[in-house]
């Protein structure tokens, strides 16, 4: 689900930027240079999607809340939109769950969704909402360079535990892992704050999904490769990208298939890689 086309993010190594297939060129330009500063409403979006629901479109269903833009790269008003739409439908007219992967700040909305996860119910026995949150490094100096416009590391960890606090079920996914000063220290912080789940994914070369466009990969080849996800497998990591690494019970290592339309009840996991990138 979009509400708009295009992200005020400007991310850099995003897969997009260099998708005229997906993303029109007025969105992104004829050589990329208008990624980042261009974003597109769809009109009476709000309104068509409140239409859906109220007939039957979305019920049962699971609604991923992202692609082509960030949800909460978006006017206040719209996303409040979305929640308070779902909120006024009978709870047999709303979707089996809602995911929304985002790196900005949801928890703008985090009472209306608290609401929402506590006055809906799913067959499988999961959480109607999952947060899928992406948190690359705790380096603000890479933020600022690699993503120009998005929120710092310690506002986003400030989304995180407030979304916590609201009793939501959050993954917060280290998308793309980059280069961290204290990895140890992050997990500790979503491990006390309740995370449900921590993902990671790579930067993707030579993949069948998404790619990193290719001058940053060219980037990441001359500075560090070790961050690239060649063929599925992370240079340097021993387990494929889009998989959820850590320790299960007894301590065992363990590896679950990153699927976020099955999620059951909140576990941490503690990532347990055996190399771990320096700055």
């Amino acid at each position: 689900m979009q509400l708009n086309v295009g992200c005020l993010g400007g991310c850099e190594y995003c897969y997009l930027k260099n998708s005229s297939r997906v993303v029109p060129t007025s969105v992104i330009g004829e050589q990329s240079e208008l990624w980042g500063y261009v974003l597109k409403r769809k009109v009476g979006a709000t309104a068509r999607w409140r239409a859906h629901l109220q007939q039957r479109h979305c019920a049962g269903k699971v609604i991923y809340w992202s692609g082509v833009n960030d949800p909460y790269a978006t006017p206040a008003a719209e996303t409040k939109g979305v929640w308070s739409s779902l909120l006024d439908v009978p709870e047999d007219l709303r979707p089996e769950r809602m995911i929304v992967q985002t790196r900005f700040t949801p928890d703008r909305d985090a009472q209306l969704i608290e609401q929402y996860a506590a006055t809906t119910s799913c067959t499988d026995g999961g959480p109607p909402v999952v947060i899928s949150f992406s948190l690359g490094t705790d380096r603000n100096d890479i933020i600022r360079a690699w993503e120009r416009a998005t929120p710092s590391f310690e506002r986003r960890m400030k989304t995180i535990h407030t979304l916590c606090e609201h009793r939501l079920y959050v993954v917060a996914t280290l998308s793309p892992f980059a280069l961290w000063k204290d990895l140890g220290g992050t997990l500790r912080s979503l491990d006390a704050a309740g995370v449900a789940y921590v993902t990671i994914l790579f930067f993707k070369e030579n993949t069948h999904g998404a790619r990193t466009p290719a001058p940053f990969l060219n980037f990441l080849h001359a500075t560090h490769p070790e961050l690239l996800d060649r063929n599925g497998r992370p240079n340097g990591f021993p387990h494929r990208a889009g998989a959820i690494v850590g320790k299960g019970v007894g301590g065992q290592p363990v590896i679950v298939p990153n699927s976020l339309g099955e999620v059951r009840q909140p576990h941490f996991l503690a990532l347990t890689l055996t190399a771990v990138v320096g700055g």
